[in-house]
């Protein structure tokens, strides 16, 4: 037999497309699996938005911040909660804001109860910062007024000058 020449064989398009969007797919996942432990995991978000109090949980040490987290964490369910009331209230109001007419003393209820779920979740996020705080020797105390103040210098402008 002779020896023919070899054919060149080419994948078809669909495949080089579905190839695309699979490799696509592929780093979204790890993009999210990496962005996910990147900021702390799920954990991470529920403190983040339960506390809230800026300089306060940025001062924190490393440790201490870790610490606070995790008794942030240990009442998740009714953080959960209050963002499912949240969500809710939400959508009652873009149903009002659609309305023919709207509402005004509907709507003012509906901003009073997120006034009071955010209200709540604020004092238990307070509580437990100062449950921290309370437990500190004072030598850690005087440390995290040190940070609070450097934390607040860099983040306002100074004032008297």
């Amino acid at each position: 037999m002779a020896d023919a020449d070899p054919v060149e064989r080419r994948a078809p398009r669909w495949m080089k497309i579905a190839f695309a969007v699979s490799l696509g797919l592929n780093l979204l996942v790890v993009g999210a699996i990496a962005g996910a432990i990147l900021s702390g995991g799920p954990g991470e978000r529920i403190a983040r938005m339960s506390d809230g109090f800026g300089p306060y949980t940025r001062a924190l040490a490393d440790e201490e911040r870790r610490a606070v987290r995790r008794d942030l964490i240990r009442h998740r369910e009714v953080l959960r909660e209050d963002r499912a009331a949240l969500r809710d209230s939400y959508d009652e109001m873009q149903t009002l804001l659609r309305a023919e007419t709207f509402d005004r003393s509907a709507a003012e209820a509906v901003m009073a109860r997120q006034r009071d779920v955010l209200a709540r979740r604020s004092s238990h996020g307070q509580g437990v910062l100062l449950d921290h705080l309370s437990e500190m020797p004072q030598a850690a105390r005087s440390a995290y007024a040190d940070r609070l103040e450097e934390a607040l210098r860099r983040r306002s402008p100074r004032r008297d000058r």
